[in-house]
């Protein structure tokens, strides 16, 4: 998708973001955010895999169970921070600022887990299948102008679905709210990992990006709020536009640089989550090591309306491309928690991402209606490419229906009366009702049964558009009742000479 920075060439864009990170110099150096204290677990809770011990919180569980523990108690507070194995108390440390750039909005091309009812809190992305443990990212940024990324250039990305907001958070320098009515403006949220291999004053971070879709072409310009709690100042704390709407950075927690192999080694998860004791908060566990951020929720009104959540490895950022080297097949899940950390159950819905960064895999398949709450596809450059089958697969017996992306119904082409229908009547799931059985007519839109009784005339109605056999009254010429291959359900008198 074309962006706000489309006028900057490679060498100016380079520039453009050393000078505003010489305002520090570099990241290392721009003044940290304010933390809290962590709060340490203390007792003892134990699980099916492990025990978590007292308040030095360490644990006896292997480090894939203390991933997915860790990822559900993230964030103890307003703040950043990190952990290692086998530690469960997240250790304070200084928030840094989010690379300013937008992560634009999207193309579509992608499958979503949706919940199938009610809103979500939370939703975790990881990768259970690579056929290759090393995949290899031969370059980024491709299709955009402002490019300098590098082979591990990649970002991770979990994308809510757009929402109508009348956010308090989008007031304009002179006071007013365009978005104070209910439902004037729409909202998106992002859960990022941005990883800045190529470039190490930027490096990679985890962080929470906001939108307000359309706002500046609206409105003519972006709301002068600030994300609370004071952490940004000047430039990089404020809304900025891209392409006529308007986005706003949370501060970030740095993250060790992490290789595009992370995504084949089985051990990381990245989760996005909404009222965690009243944060909004984005973690990532990767091997050994946890990084998390918390931040006051519900900034532009994600709150009661998560449904959806995109996940996916991404281009960087302003809708760049990441490319795989060819023979790369990823499996990609995508599980749903619902409100109030409640259990849901996930739906696959097609055609319905929402970033415009992209990779260059081809979409598989994806099981519409999932066991539970996780939804999983596949996505590949196997060469030859597989074709592109942006579609469900549906349960035996499902019909896929375009019109909605759901396996919504089984197809029903048996009609009222007994009467099965035909001739391209709908059978109530987008798809038509085409033939017959053979023998049976389609007449009116319906599949008609011939009725002829015993001893009838030859060519007597059949009550569906044909005619019965039967018997042929003497002429002066023996004849016999026959049909046509050209109309085989109409019989009629035929002499032996050939006429009727």
């Amino acid at each position: 998708m074309e962006n706000s920075v489309k006028s900057f060439t490679k060498k100016s864009g380079i520039a453009r973001v050393l000078s505003v990170l010489s305002a520090g110099v570099l990241i290392s150096l721009i003044p940290a955010c304010v933390v809290r204290p962590t709060v340490p677990v203390s007792g003892t809770t134990t699980g099916a895999t492990g025990t978590t011990t007292g308040s030095t919180g360490t644990t006896s569980m292997n480090s894939a169970a203390w991933r997915t523990y860790m990822s559900k108690h993230a964030a103890p507070s307003l703040g950043c921070f990190t952990v290692n194995y086998p530690s469960t108390v997240w250790t304070p440390t200084k928030c840094v600022l989010a690379p300013p750039y937008p992560l634009t909005v999207g193309s579509g091309a992608d499958f979503v887990a949706q919940a199938q009812s009610g809103t979500i809190s939370s939703a975790t992305g990881s990768f259970p299948f690579v056929n290759e443990t090393t995949p290899v990212l031969s370059e980024n940024d491709v299709g955009n102008s402002f490019t300098f990324g590098g082979s591990n250039d990649f970002s991770l990305q979990v994308n809510a679905n757009q929402f109508s907001t009348g956010t308090s958070n989008a007031v304009q320098s002179d006071g007013t709210n365009p978005c104070a009515a209910a439902g004037a403006c729409t909202g998106w949220q992002q859960f990022v990992l941005a990883n800045y291999a190529s470039l190490s004053p930027i490096g990679s971070n985890i962080y929470i990006q906001f939108w307000l879709i359309g706002y500046q072409q609206q409105f003519g310009t972006c709301p002068s709020s600030q994300i609370p709690g004071g952490w940004e100042s000047g430039l990089l704390g404020q809304w900025r536009t891209s392409n006529g709407s308007c986005f706003i950075n949370s501060p970030a927690t740095g993250v060790t640089i992490q290789d595009i192999s992370v995504i084949g080694s089985g051990e990381l998860l990245f989760t996005g989550t909404i009222e965690l004791g009243g944060l909004d908060v984005v973690s990532l566990l990767a091997g050994n090591q946890g990084f998390t951020l918390g931040l006051p929720t519900n900034f532009v009104g994600l709150n009661q309306n998560w449904t959806q959540a995109e996940f996916n490895v991404f281009g960087l950022w302003m809708g760049s491309q990441a490319v795989f080297s060819p023979g790369i097949t990823i499996g990609v899940a995508d599980t749903l928690t619902g409100a109030g950390g409640a259990a849901t159950s996930a739906i696959c819905v097609a055609n319905a991402g929402t970033t415009a960064e992209t990779n260059n895999l081809n979409l598989g398949q994806c099981p519409c209606f999932s066991n539970g709450s996780q939804i999983e596809f596949t996505e590949s450059n196997l060469v030859p490419t597989p074709p592109l089958t942006t579609f469900c697969a549906c349960p035996n017996g499902q019909f896929w229906n375009p019109e909605i992306n759901s396996c919504a119904c089984t197809p029903n082409c048996s009609g009222s009366g007994g009467q099965a229908l035909c001739g391209g009547q709908s059978n109530g799931c987008g798809g038509k009702c085409l033939s017959c059985p053979n023998g049976v007519a389609c007449k009116g839109g319906s599949c008609c049964a011939p009725k002829c009784a015993a001893g009838v005339a030859c060519g007597t109605s059949d009550g569906c558009g044909g005619t019965c056999p039967g018997y042929c009254a003497p002429l002066g010429a023996e004849e016999t009742c026959k049909s046509t291959a050209s109309s085989p359900l109409k019989y009629s008198c035929v002499s032996e000479a050939g006429g009727p």
